[in-house]
């Protein structure tokens, strides 16, 4: 719209409205796997702090101007004594609640037990811990102003933006992409490996043909990064396929059509959608 420069730019300010909401995402997970097993109690408080933390610090690198040599459309300069006061106001909150956290950390209950490799709590937990790193690794490339203004560096945005970000979060796409598929079909506690294997085999079969189709019919050609990058695109665009065809085939064959027992499968699905866009 004002030249961003394609569906997701990586502008700053998108980024500071992304990060909070991936955090967030991992923290409603581990609260819905505390809610089925009494796991990810901890991880739940950590998570759901931070995204209320990165709600404030996104607010800070919009409102304060910090961002205007990098983001065409963050706010303007707001003036010393405004910035100052955002600034306390960012680190005033979360602060106490963080250091609250840390000392009761060992009264907040937990199971001191692994859980199974084969249970839908570890992969939902693999899943919220990649969506959090994702997002640090996001902020912390956004972040490059503040360092530079904080500590009187000079360190250089990335040459290429949309590359730095998108080699990196196009893996995070197909893990992504493939754990949200297969999760779902995961129980809690422990899954029979048969079970698994013939409820996602069809939907895998469709996708690769849905793949194989878009290659002949509506080929990618995007070049740029070489026969890798492309390859990956691919791969992510497979995951993402795959996890649309998985939950709408869950939601069909496991719930039988329940579309109120199916919130998780219904988000995957728009989720994974808008990323394969």
């Amino acid at each position: 719209s004002l030249s961003f420069g394609g569906y997701w730019a990586w502008d700053p300010v998108e980024n500071a409205s992304l990060v909070p909401w991936m955090i967030l995402i991992a923290g409603l997970h581990c609260m819905a796997i505390y809610k089925a097993t009494g796991n990810s109690l901890r991880a739940s408080y950590f998570f759901i702090i931070l995204a209320y933390g990165f709600i404030l610090y996104s607010t800070f690198l919009t409102r304060t101007g910090i961002l205007g040599d990098t983001s065409v459309h963050s706010f303007t300069e707001a003036g010393m004594a405004m910035n100052i006061l955002i600034g306390l106001y960012v680190i005033a909150l979360p602060l106490p609640v963080i250091i609250l956290f840390i000392l009761n950390y060992k009264k907040i209950p937990a199971i001191q037990k692994e859980e199974n490799i084969s249970s839908r709590e570890f992969w939902m937990f693999i899943g919220s811990l990649i969506f959090f790193l994702a997002a640090m690794f996001i902020i912390a490339i956004t972040s490059v102003p503040v360092y530079n203004k904080i500590f009187g560096s000079s360190i250089a945005d990335p040459q290429d933006r949309e590359f730095t970000y998108n080699k990196v979060m196009v893996m995070v796409a197909i893990i992504i992409g493939l754990l949200t598929a297969v999760s779902q079909y995961f129980k809690y506690k422990q899954t029979v490996k048969k079970y698994l294997t013939t409820k996602l085999l069809f939907p895998f079969l469709i996708s690769v043909a849905i793949i194989i189709l878009i290659a002949f019919v509506y080929p990618i050609t995007f070049i740029k990064h070489g026969a890798g990058f492309l390859g990956a695109i691919y791969l992510a665009l497979f995951a993402t396929i795959f996890s649309v065809v998985a939950n709408a085939s869950y939601l069909w064959s496991v719930l039988k059509g329940n579309l109120k027992a199916g919130g998780g499968a219904i988000a995957h699905v728009g989720f994974t959608l808008m990323v394969a866009g």
